[in-house]
């Protein structure tokens, strides 16, 4: 059994950047790690150039995500929006330096998410410290990218629960629903099925702007 806390991540838009450069920046699905890790570091009060402080913090904790679905729906959906932007001296996706360009960002629009984060095997925060954090924020906090503000505050409770699966299924989404497509860094229940899909994100911040990859399981809450 662990300790869960569980947060609502609700905003008109929404911007969890894959990898990319300046030309192109699209939205991953779902909240990343990097993005989840900046939120709370935020919440934490740790500045962007505390790299030691931001890494220590991504070691400490193991989360999953579901993307809420109404209960009237079928399909669990992100709608995307495009947004574009005159930008100088960037690096392109040839990898060359341009001195003007149009860049394409992409947003979700509308998005909900339920998320449940519990300590990881050596943790150097603890939930105290992140659950005072969430509910009196250090900094502001923002959904990806500073244009995506919060529409509610994200903390929602506290829970004892033995994995992911039961954490989430502990929350409703939308009118008493918990459906929804759950994206996790374990397996439902700690064991990987035909129900199972697993991707690779390149997710994990490693400083100085660089990432390493891990792998992600996604199912199906209904």
């Amino acid at each position: 059994m662990y300790d869960f806390l569980i947060l609502k991540l609700h905003g008109v838009l929404q911007a969890w950047g894959k990898h990319t450069y300046e030309t192109y920046r699209p939205s991953e699905l779902f909240p990343t790690r990097s993005g989840v890790t900046g939120f709370l570091s935020a919440a934490l009060g740790i500045p962007r150039k505390d790299e030691k402080g931001i890494l220590t913090l991504n070691r400490s904790y193991v989360y999953a995500v579901r993307l809420d679905s109404h209960p009237q729906e079928k399909l669990v959906r992100s709608s995307i929006m495009n947004d574009f932007h005159t930008v100088l001296r960037v690096r392109t996706v040839e990898k060359k330096v341009s001195e003007t360009i149009i860049s394409r960002r992409e947003y979700l629009e509308d998005s909900r998410f339920t998320l449940a984060i519990r300590l990881s095997d050596s943790p150097e925060f603890s939930l105290d410290e992140i659950e005072s954090a969430l509910k009196r924020p250090y900094f502001t906090l923002f959904l990806g990218r500073k244009s995506c503000p919060i529409t509610r505050p994200p903390f929602e409770k506290r829970i004892h629960a033995d994995g992911f699966f039961s954490a989430l299924k502990s929350t409703y989404g939308f009118e008493k629903s918990y459906s929804g497509i759950v994206y996790s860094e374990e397996p439902a229940n700690g064991e990987k099925d035909e129900k199972h899909m697993e991707i690779i994100v390149r997710h994990v911040p490693m400083g100085n702007r660089r990432f390493a990859t891990r792998s992600v399981y996604i199912y199906k809450m209904e």
